[in-house]
């Protein structure tokens, strides 16, 4: 009867509460203004309370959408019943950070290596090619480049690490960084001692095996544009990524910021920066995708994911 009589394209009432269907009343712009400021001041709780029913899910769903995926880790505990221990345990796998297998005392182990560091501001250095090599650092909010360059003078961009990823990984086989890790905008880390972190992964397997999937993760990253691809089919690819890597972390999949210059991601994927522009404005007027500034939004999501399967090799 919904698709029939009311020319619907889904079921209007569902239990599961779903962000699209937010309506902004005065109390729930209230609530998302307190939200937002409590947010912007990085610090404290917000507590919003109303009844079963009044759109608190859909509130915080909201909220969580709109936030900028490139400066925030968004993780959601859904139950108040848990003890102290199993509490750490589900914040630290919504922020990727611990594992299974790893009991009381690995996580407090662990938690004694973090250093939290920053704020890096936009073109602040994390670290040259040739500083010596002592740590790895997990992106907790903001945006790092990873580069080289060579004998000519001409940059060579490796990769964009987004929040939650982890930075220095190709330092771990000599005693210095290989390359730059430079942050495109406000950037905070959680820096790791390696010399600590290897110690303690010879008592932990489970930490041991996740820096060897954070390493084939990379391995597998670096290979896939290594293929000849058609300008289309590397945009596509690159934007499909992107999306799933927002995605993995709560955030929206089809709408996000490129906060790397246009410039950057041509060097990136071995394209023109006017073939990068090109390749953008096409996509947008053949409505794959609608661009705002450095805003993208992913409208043509099946054309785009078909361009870059070859890619992605899917």
């Amino acid at each position: 009867m919904y698709a029939e009589f009311y020319s619907l394209t889904s079921m209007p009432f569902q239990l599961t509460p779903d962000s699209r269907f937010f309506f902004g009343s005065a109390e729930h712009n209230k609530a998302m203004a307190f939200l937002n400021y409590g947010i912007s001041q990085g610090e404290g709780f917000v507590v919003v309370t109303g009844k079963v029913g009044a759109g608190k899910t859909t509130l915080v769903d909201h909220l969580i959408s709109t936030l900028d995926p490139t400066r925030y880790i968004a993780g959601r505990i859904v139950t108040t019943q848990l003890n102290s221990y199993d509490m750490l345990r589900m914040v630290g796998a919504a922020f990727q950070i611990f594992r299974e297998g790893m009991d009381k005392a690995s996580l407090r182990d662990l938690h004694m290596l973090v250093e939290h560091v920053g704020p890096f501001q936009a073109g602040d250095y994390i670290f040259r090619e040739g500083d010596p090599f002592d740590a790895i650092a997990a992106v907790r909010a903001g945006t790092v480049k990873t580069y080289v360059i060579d004998c000519d003078g001409r940059e060579h961009v490796l990769g964009f690490h987004l929040p939650g990823e982890v930075i220095g990984l190709n330092g771990i086989d000599g005693d210095t960084y290989p390359c730059n890790a430079v942050a495109l905008d406000t950037t905070m880390l959680c820096r790791f001692s390696f010399p600590k972190m290897a110690l303690l992964a010879t008592r932990m397997p489970g930490l041991q095996q996740h820096l060897f999937r954070l390493l084939s993760r990379d391995i597998g990253r670096a290979s896939l544009l290594a293929g000849d691809w058609t300008a289309d089919q590397r945009m596509a690819a690159f934007l499909i990524g992107l999306s799933q890597r927002l995605a993995q972390r709560g955030f929206s999949a089809r709408r996000f910021q490129l906060t790397m210059a246009r410039t950057d991601i041509a060097n990136y994927l071995s394209l023109a920066a006017e073939t990068v522009s090109r390749v953008l404005r096409r996509f947008q007027s053949d409505g794959v995708l609608r661009v705002e500034g450095r805003e993208i939004e992913l409208i043509g999501f099946p054309q785009l994911d078909a361009l870059a399967a070859p890619v992605l090799r899917r």
